[in-house]
């Protein structure tokens, strides 16, 4: 017998989560989803059995909603280490289940959206504008006030609790609460 239901696709796509009985979320990051589960690293891994509710948000700009059951957490000291859990879903929005018929998929290497971008066969002409989701990407410079390091941080991830890339703490920022 198998150990999976269905065919897993590495896709980095950042999540919030929470336990159905709490009001607090987590933030994290997919590392393999599939139609029937996800791996969510995050440094907040939840108990296995814990049934959780889980926002993926896509790169189209929209967010999926899914409902499953932890099945494994993954735990360890070493931050380098894929610390996470695997989800069992067992309710899935029209998002998700489009995320994975590919019809909402960003996620082809820079040398095929560079050949998409090519107005005719054999031309190298890419347009003047950048797509959309570069043109909104504004970043700002933290220093982590334990190791005075600066960190580049995208402005929308600042509401996701962003860590210092050298010692790992939590990075604040004057316009964070």
């Amino acid at each position: 017998m198998a150990k999976r239901e269905s065919d897993r696709r590495t896709r980095r796509l950042e999540v919030k989560f929470k336990s159905w009985r709490s009001t607090e979320t987590y933030p994290g990051t997919t590392s393999d989803v599939s139609e029937s589960g996800l791996f969510v690293r995050t440094r907040y891994g939840l108990i296995p059995g814990t049934f959780v509710e889980v926002q993926i948000y896509l790169p189209d700009g929209t967010m999926a909603k899914v409902q499953g059951q932890v099945k494994r957490t993954i735990k360890t000291g070493i931050s380098t280490f894929k610390n996470g859990m695997g989800i069992l879903i067992t309710e899935k929005d029209q998002n998700y289940i489009k995320l994975m018929h590919g019809q909402i998929d960003r996620f082809e290497d820079e040398n095929t959206a560079m050949n998409d971008l090519k107005t005719e066969k054999g031309s190298s002409e890419i347009p003047k504008t950048a797509p959309k989701a570069e043109q909104e990407i504004e970043y700002v410079i933290v220093v982590c006030k334990g190791c005075s390091v600066k960190n580049k941080v995208a402005k929308q991830k600042l509401s996701l609790s962003p860590r210092c890339g050298k010692c790992g703490i939590t990075l604040k920022h004057a316009g964070m609460a």
